[in-house]
């Protein structure tokens, strides 16, 4: 607060009455008036007044690097901008704001001269590539290579359209060059088609025949003699002439569901056998495994064995119930010497089973 009840700082003042100045290094201007409050409240609102413009010259300057904005645009704003400053009504340094403006506007001078080059560049490219399309095609006009080179049109109107416009005279041109190509391309192909519909109406002929015997062997058992059969129905089906689209589409359909359905039928029917298999193996090695079991249990010499084995056992529990420790020595030697050659006699039995 001034001594004479003026709110101001560095850069302004707003006097009782509502004056507000703005002070710049040429002295003082009236910059503006405020009645809607203390002269603090139009110090405060002329401060943020300019603290805007600083947040639009700062928005610019991010904008052209972060190439939001084109060059172009951002150079009219800041020029607007710069010139708005001379009559602003704000308080703040507007000297750093314009020299802020001027790096502003000399970068995006030299930005939008360089996109100017660039697109002048680009737009050469793009009719040096739109050329080289249109010769392309025109080489392709006398082309008997119907399909590849029907397909080499589709990719070159491709091209085209990924192709960057020149200017509308050019493009115009160069069109009207590319799509005359295409069209006596276009009108040879259908000439030479046109020659083919008796061809055509045969091989429709003969696959709806093909089609028909295919679905006929579609249950079929008899999965050898019917699998070759579908084979050479296949071969002579890709040997025949396409159709139309929708044609070929709706019996191949038929053709191949009928396929699908014996082939798939063979393979459950071969899964459901080799699982039979694996069955039969697995119970026939359960019963293998028993009869194994069963001999090994009835073998008279390792029984015998085991009888040895259980006597020794005897034995040595009495030896040690009566403390005769000669007599238990014996008897445990009896006993591992009988234990061992049962074993050897047990493994050889698994051995040889």
């Amino acid at each position: 607060m001034s001594p004479h009840g003026a709110a101001s700082n560095r850069y302004g003042r707003v006097d009782p009455d509502g004056t507000v100045y703005l002070i710049t290094p040429d002295g003082e201007r009236v910059v503006g008036s405020w009645q809607a409050g203390s002269p603090e409240e139009g110090l405060a609102h002329f401060v943020r007044r300019y603290d805007d413009i600083e947040t639009d010259v700062t928005l610019l300057a991010t904008r052209l690097q972060s190439k939001a904005a084109t060059p172009q645009h951002t150079l009219e704003q800041a020029l607007r901008l710069q010139k708005s400053l001379s009559d602003a009504s704000v308080i703040g340094d507007l000297a750093v704001l314009d020299a802020k403006l001027t790096v502003i506007i000399e970068r995006a001078r030299e930005a939008a001269e360089a996109a100017t080059a660039a697109k002048k560049t680009a737009r050469m490219e793009a009719v040096a590539r739109k050329e080289e399309i249109v010769a392309h095609a025109e080489g392709l006009a006398d082309s008997t290579r119907w399909k590849a080179t029907g397909d080499e049109f589709v990719q070159l109107l491709q091209r085209w359209k990924d192709s960057p416009t020149t200017d509308r005279g050019t493009d115009k041109a160069l069109w009207k060059r590319f799509a005359a190509a295409r069209d006596e391309f276009n009108k040879r192909r259908g000439t030479h088609f046109a020659g083919l519909d008796a061809a055509r109406k045969a091989a429709a002929q003969r696959k709806e025949e093909l089609t028909t015997e295919a679905e006929a062997l579609a249950a079929s058992t008899e999965w050898q003699d019917t699998a070759a059969t579908l084979k050479q129905l296949m071969a002579e089906w890709k040997g025949l002439p396409r159709l139309a689209k929708e044609a070929e589409d709706r019996l191949w359909t038929r053709f191949r569901g009928a396929q699908d359905a014996f082939f798939t039928q063979r393979s459950e029917a071969f899964s459901t056998a080799d699982e039979d298999r694996k069955r039969r193996r697995a119970a026939q090695q359960v019963v293998r495994d028993q009869q194994r079991e069963h001999a090994k249990q009835n073998n008279p010499l390792l029984n015998q064995m085991r009888e040895q084995v259980e006597r020794a056992t005897r034995q040595m529990e009495r030896a040690r119930a009566g403390g005769d420790e000669a007599a238990l020595a014996e008897a445990e030697r009896s006993l591992a010497g009988k234990q061992r050659v049962l074993q050897l006699a047990e493994q050889a039995g698994k051995s040889a089973s």
